[in-house]
C-alpha cells in the first residue's frame, strides 16, 4: 500500500512538473520564438551606459550577454566585449542565436538539464527516489528559479555546472572502475564554472573537493581532476590562444576581471541578502531604499530556517555522509560571504538548491505521518504561485513605454512596445524619424509621464491606461495633453496598440509641426558704474553633427569645448551621441560671451561643427558667473542651451533679483498638413521682457 502511494505520488510530481513547462512556454511563447534582431541590439549596446557612461538608454545584463555573445560566437575574441565576466554562458548565448535565431533556447534547454542534475544529487542526498522528485518539482515552482528560463543571464548556467560539478563528486565512490573519468568530468565542470561568473565561492569549492578526494584516497583522480580544472578554464578561450595569445594573456584578462571588482565602488549593504530571503526586501544597490523583491515566495524563509539548522545539525550526526556536511560548510560559507558584498536577490541561485536540500532533510526528520499530504499541498500551492507570477502583467510593458516615451527612444518603443495590431506601417528607422522629428520640431526636450489610470482585467486580452504627458520644451515652457493607451495581450505579453496622438494630439505622419518663436529677454543686471554685468542677446548657439566629427581630435575638441560652454566633456559627447537623429546636427550650448573671430575660428576648426543664431545671455565681468543661473524646468545633464522661460537664478544677483528679471519667450507650435492647412494650434505664449536691475554698492 505505501509502495503504491510513491508510485501515485511519483506520477503527480512529473504531472506538476509537465505543467510547469506548458506554462512556461506558453507565457513566455513570444520570448523562445522571437527573432534576434542583431542590428537593434548592435545600436541599443552602442548607445547604451557600456560606450556612454551617462547613457539613460539603459541596457540589462540580459540585453548585453546575448549580444557580446552573438559577439564572440562570430569571431570577437573575449577582450573585445564585456571582458568583466567570463565568456562560457556568453558563448552558448551566441551559439543558440546563431542556430536558432534566438538565445533563449539554449537557456530552455540548461534550465530543464539543471533540473535533471538537481535530482539526482537530491537522490543521493536525502536517499529517497520519492523526496528526491518531490524537492526537485518543488525547486522547480521556486520562481527565481524558473524566471532564469527565459532570461540570458548567467545564474542560471553557473548553477547547472556547479550541480554537475557535485554530481560527479558523489558518484567518484560508486563508479570506481571509472574514477578517472569522473574525476576528470568534476574538475572540466568546474573550470566552467569558474568561466561563467566570477568565481566568488570557487575557493570554497576547491578546498572542501581537494579534502574530499584526499581523505577518500584518490590521488590520482586528485591530478585529474586539477587538470580537468584547469582544462575547463582553458577551452573557452581557445579562440583566444588561436587570435595568437597565450596563457599569460588569458591571465591577464582574468586579473582584470578581478580589479574591476576590487576597486568597484558599488556599496555593500550588509545582511541584505538576509533581508531577502525573510521578508522578500532588498536595499536598492545605489540609494538603499527597500524595494519588493518579486521572485520572494513564503517558502523562503520556512526553508532558511529549517535548512541552517539541518546544516548545523549534521556536524553533530555521525551517521550523516562526509559529502552531505562539506555541502553544509558550502552552503554557510557562501550566505557569509553574501552577507559582506555587494550581491542581488539573483545571487541565491547558488544558494537555494541546497536550502532545498537541508530544509526538506529537516522537515523529513521530525514530519512522517501526513507527509505526503503536506507535499502535496506544498506542490498544488507552488504551481498556483508559478501561474499568477507568470501571468502577464501590463505594469512591464507600460513602465517600458513611460520610460521610453519620457527619453523619446522611440527605436526601442518600436522594438518592445507596440503591437502587431495597428502596428505603424513604417520600417524602425522613419518610425524614429517621424516620432522624434515632430517632437524635436516642437523644441521638445523633456517629457514626464503620469498615469491617471487603469482599465485592465487581470484575465482579460485588451484594457486601457489614461495617462497626462507634460512636454517641456526649449523655450515656450510647457504644455500638457491627456491621452489614452489601448492594450492588447499577443502571444503572453501586453502591448500598446499604436496612435499617432501619443506623439502629439492630432499628429499624423504626413503632417509637419511648426514652431515659430519670439525672443522675450530676461532683464540686464547693470552695476553702479552704468556697466552692463548680464544681458541678453542675439547670440550663438554651438551645434555638432556625430557623423562628421574627426575622431583623432574628439578628446581635444570635447576639452576645448568644455572650456567654453561649461559643460563636462563626457556630457557634452553623451549629448551627441546617445539619441541624435541621422544626419541631423545636436544642440550643445550657447555662449555666454560674445563670438570674437578669434574664437568662432577656434571652433570652427574642428570637423562638424556648426555655429547657429540663437538667443543668449552674455557676461561681460567677473562678478556674475555664467553658472548663477540654472535651467529649473527640466534636467539638463549634458547641455547648456540658454533660455529665458527655463533658466533662473539660483546663486548671486540672478537668484536675488529672479522675478524682477525674469522674462520668456513667445511663438506657437502648430500641426499642419501636406498643403500648410493649420491643424491644430498646439501651443500659443505671448513673449514678456523682465525688467532691468542695477547694482549699487
Amino acid at each position: 500500500m505505501f509502495s503504491k502511494s510513491k508510485h501515485v505520488f511519483a506520477i503527480f510530481c512529473f504531472f506538476i512538473i509537465f505543467i510547469q513547462i506548458i506554462q512556461i512556454v506558453y507565457f513566455e511563447r513570444a520570448t523562445f520564438t522571437a527573432r534576434y534582431n542583431v542590428e537593434y541590439w548592435k545600436d541599443r549596446y552602442e548607445h547604451s551606459q557600456y560606450q556612454l557612461p551617462l547613457s539613460k538608454r539603459i541596457i540589462g545584463d540580459d540585453g548585453l550577454f546575448a549580444y557580446s555573445g552573438y559577439r564572440l560566437i562570430k569571431g570577437d575574441n573575449p577582450f573585445s566585449i564585456n571582458v568583466d565576466k567570463p565568456p562560457v554562458a556568453k558563448y552558448l548565448f551566441g551559439l543558440s542565436i546563431l542556430l536558432f535565431q534566438n538565445p533563449l533556447l539554449i537557456v530552455l534547454f540548461f534550465g530543464l538539464c539543471t533540473l535533471i542534475v538537481f535530482y539526482f544529487l537530491a537522490k543521493y542526498f536525502l536517499k529517497s527516489r520519492s523526496s528526491a522528485l518531490f524537492v526537485t518539482t518543488l525547486f522547480f515552482l521556486d520562481p527565481l528559479f524558473f524566471s532564469q528560463f527565459w532570461v540570458t543571464t548567467l545564474d542560471l548556467m553557473q548553477l547547472f555546472f556547479l550541480l554537475l560539478n557535485m554530481l560527479f563528486f558523489v558518484n567518484i565512490d560508486k563508479l570506481r572502475r571509472y574514477s578517472a573519468l569522473v574525476a576528470l568530468g568534476a574538475g572540466l565542470s568546474l573550470g566552467l564554472f569558474v568561466e561563467v561568473k566570477p568565481p566568488i565561492v570557487v575557493p570554497i569549492i576547491f578546498v572542501l573537493e581537494t579534502i574530499f578526494l584526499l581523505y577518500k584516497g584518490f590521488l590520482k583522480e586528485y591530478f585529474i581532476f586539477i587538470s580537468g580544472l584547469l582544462l575547463g578554464i582553458v577551452i573557452p578561450y581557445l579562440r583566444f590562444i588561436f587570435l595568437g595569445n597565450g596563457i599569460v594573456e588569458i591571465i591577464k584578462i582574468h586579473k582584470y576581471m578581478a580589479s574591476i571588482y576590487l576597486q568597484s565602488e558599488l556599496k555593500a549593504h550588509v545582511g541584505a541578502i538576509w533581508l531577502t530571503l525573510f521578508v522578500g526586501k532588498f536595499p536598492n544597490i545605489v540609494t538603499g531604499s527597500l524595494i519588493n523583491v518579486f521572485e520572494w515566495w513564503i517558502l523562503w524563509p520556512v526553508l532558511t530556517l529549517s535548512g541552517i539548522t539541518m546544516t548545523i545539525l549534521s556536524f553533530f550526526t555521525k551517521k550523516i555522509p562526509a559529502f552531505n556536511k562539506g555541502l553544509a560548510v558550502f552552503l554557510l560559507a557562501t550566505l557569509f560571504i553574501f552577507t559582506f558584498i555587494p550581491s542581488y536577490p539573483r545571487y541565491l541561485a547558488l544558494v537555494l538548491p541546497f536550502l532545498y536540500l537541508f530544509g526538506i532533510s529537516f522537515w523529513q526528520r521530525f514530519i512522517n505521518r501526513g507527509r505526503y499530504i503536506l507535499y502535496l499541498i506544498l506542490l498544488i500551492f507552488g504551481v498556483i504561485n508559478s501561474f499568477f507570477f507568470l501571468l502577464p502583467k501590463p505594469e512591464t510593458s507600460l513602465n517600458g513605454f513611460y520610460y521610453n516615451l519620457s527619453h523619446l527612444y522611440f527605436y526601442d518603443i518600436y522594438q518592445e512596445n507596440i503591437a502587431k495590431v495597428g502596428h505603424p506601417k513604417t520600417s524602425r528607422e522613419t518610425f524614429r524619424f517621424l516620432a522624434q522629428g515632430a517632437l524635436e520640431n516642437a523644441t521638445v526636450k523633456a517629457i514626464e509621464v503620469k498615469e491617471i489610470k487603469q482599465n485592465i482585467p487581470i484575465f482579460g486580452n485588451s484594457g486601457n491606461a489614461k495617462i497626462s504627458v507634460t512636454y517641456k520644451t526649449e523655450n515656450l515652457g510647457s504644455f500638457s495633453e491627456d491621452k489614452e493607451i489601448e492594450l492588447i495581450r499577443q502571444e503572453g505579453q501586453w502591448k500598446i496598440i499604436w496612435n499617432w496622438d501619443l506623439i502629439l494630439t492630432g499628429f499624423l505622419p504626413e503632417y509637419n509641426v511648426v514652431t515659430t518663436e519670439f525672443q522675450g529677454k530676461r532683464g540686464k543686471i547693470i552695476d553702479a558704474k552704468s556697466n552692463v554685468l548680464a544681458e541678453d542677446v542675439n547670440g550663438h548657439l554651438i551645434t555638432i553633427n556625430p557623423e562628421e566629427i574627426d575622431l583623432q581630435k574628439e578628446d581635444d575638441m570635447l576639452t576645448f569645448l568644455s572650456s567654453i560652454g561649461y559643460v563636462k566633456g563626457v556630457h557634452l559627447q553623451n549629448a551627441y551621441l546617445e539619441n541624435p537623429l541621422p544626419g541631423s546636427y545636436v544642440p550643445l550650448f550657447t555662449l555666454h560671451t560674445y563670438l570674437t573671430d578669434d574664437l568662432k575660428k577656434k571652433i570652427l576648426s574642428f570637423s562638424g561643427i556648426k555655429i547657429v543664431p540663437h538667443g543668449s545671455r552674455i557676461y561681460t565681468r567677473a562678478e556674475i558667473s555664467p553658472l548663477s543661473i540654472k535651467n529649473v524646468l527640466y534636467e539638463e545633464c549634458c547641455t547648456r542651451i540658454y533660455s529665458s522661460n527655463n533658466y533662473h537664478g539660483v546663486e548671486g544677483a540672478e537668484k536675488e533679483y529672479d522675478k524682477v528679471l525674469s522674462g520668456h519667450d513667445g511663438g506657437k507650435v502648430i500641426i499642419r498638413d501636406k498643403k500648410g492647412n493649420i491643424i491644430r494650434n498646439v501651443l500659443d505664449k505671448s513673449k514678456k521682457d523682465g525688467q532691468d536691475i542695477i547694482l549699487y554698492d
